[in-house]
């Protein structure tokens, strides 16, 4: 380096010579008639004294080079994300942090690239490493905290969340998901709270009040509920939750005929969702409209047979018009998603009494009995049927 810096000098000595004597045998004068060629020559000769003095021992001579790769491949990088290309954009970004680990755009659209790839874990530890080196940052305490809430890391979440909202205060979206982590942290009134928050700053975001909603039915505040879902509506008409939602608030007000128009407003966004079929098998039920209840019921267990609560109030529909062998079909197949569901073993119990199948109700009893406490509703009426049929 040394010998490289002394050879540039003595070059630019010799053309400022060169060019001192053409000029002065034109009769030309330089830029500045007082500044003697001495001078310059005693300035070199003090510059590279300067640079002979200088400790180069941890100089990087291609720092400057690897710095203009690293922009190169970040900007590469976010194209291909902007273009949702994100294994590409990864790669470009991970190309750009190995050119210059101290890229912190590049660290921060690697973070969010594993984030948009649900790579959760990954993201955080990206964001870590961020915030190691940039803790004011405050972009990566937002995809950092969400990140910990997909992972189910709600104080971890709450923490990152809290960070991010004490600097950006009237930021949108930071507050629902520190709703949500508050709410999966089992502390609904601070959830409800921090959803407040989110419409109040975000006063257009259908999922906010969706969520709150949700939150008011978890507290039994149905008719706030109602509110909620249906200003939900309005901002998102498509959103068969919300709809399900409504019809559920409507159904524990025991408002029957709204309950069941918005279950089938929720059928009709989305005719694959199980539940809003359920929902109105449940009411045709407690309206005593066996037969409603039946077709409505038999479409949601079609379509999800897992959901076992359909298949019970089918069988109890069954059960009140008289088809106990129907009934026992739809009991025993809870019994493949849930074997100690008591209620579908003391109705299959119940099933086999009325058809005058001792053996078969009483080991259905028993089976009952097993999973059963003592103060189960049906533990007692359990006892004494067994009692009787062994008598």
């Amino acid at each position: 380096m040394k010998k490289i810096l002394t050879i540039i000098l003595v070059i630019v000595a010799a053309y400022l010579l060169s060019y001192y004597t053409v000029g002065k045998e034109n009769g030309h004068k330089l830029i500045n008639s007082d500044f003697e060629f001495e001078d310059i020559i005693r300035d070199l000769e003090d510059l590279a004294d300067d640079f002979e003095d200088r400790d180069y021992s941890d100089y990087d001579a291609s720092s400057a080079e690897d710095s203009l790769f690293s922009v190169d491949y970040f900007e590469t990088g976010l194209n291909h994300y902007n273009s949702r290309n994100y294994e590409a954009a990864l790669s470009n970004f991970d190309l750009a942090l190995s050119y210059n680990h101290n890229n912190l755009d590049a660290k921060f659209y690697k973070g969010k690239t594993e984030y948009e790839l649900e790579d959760y874990y990954t993201a955080i530890y990206t964001f870590d490493d961020l915030l190691y080196y940039e803790p004011n940052y405050d972009s990566a305490y937002f995809y950092k905290g969400v990140a910990n809430y997909k992972q189910e890391m709600y104080e971890d979440a709450i923490l990152d969340l809290y960070v991010f909202i004490n600097n950006n205060p009237d930021a949108k979206k930071a507050y629902y998901y520190l709703s949500k982590s508050y709410y999966y942290n089992n502390q609904i009134p601070i959830a409800i709270e921090a959803c407040n928050n989110e419409i109040k700053n975000n006063p257009d975001y259908a999922p906010g009040y969706f969520w709150r909603g949700y939150l008011y039915i978890d507290n039994e505040q149905y008719e706030l509920s109602i509110e909620d879902n249906e200003k939900a509506l309005e901002l998102n008409p498509t959103d068969e939750y919300a709809a399900f939602n409504l019809g559920f608030a409507y159904e524990h007000l025991e408002e029957y005929d709204l309950a069941i128009s918005a279950y089938k407003k929720s059928a009709e966004i989305e005719p694959t969702y199980n539940r809003s079929y359920d929902g109105i098998g449940k009411i045709y039920y407690q309206k005593k409209q066996y037969n409603e209840a039946i077709e409505s019921l038999t479409k949601a267990i079609d379509l999800d047979e897992s959901y076992f609560y359909s298949l019970n109030t089918r069988g109890a529909s069954y059960i009140e018009l008289g088809d106990y062998e129907n009934a026992i079909l739809d009991f025993q197949t809870v019994f493949l998603y849930a074997s100690d569901n008591l209620y579908a073993l003391f109705k299959e119990a119940e099933c086999y009494d009325e058809l005058g199948k001792k053996e078969e109700a009483i080991t259905s009893y028993n089976n009952y009995l097993y999973y059963a406490t003592e103060d189960h509703k049906y533990y007692q009426t359990a006892t004494t049927r067994i009692s009787e049929l062994n008598q």
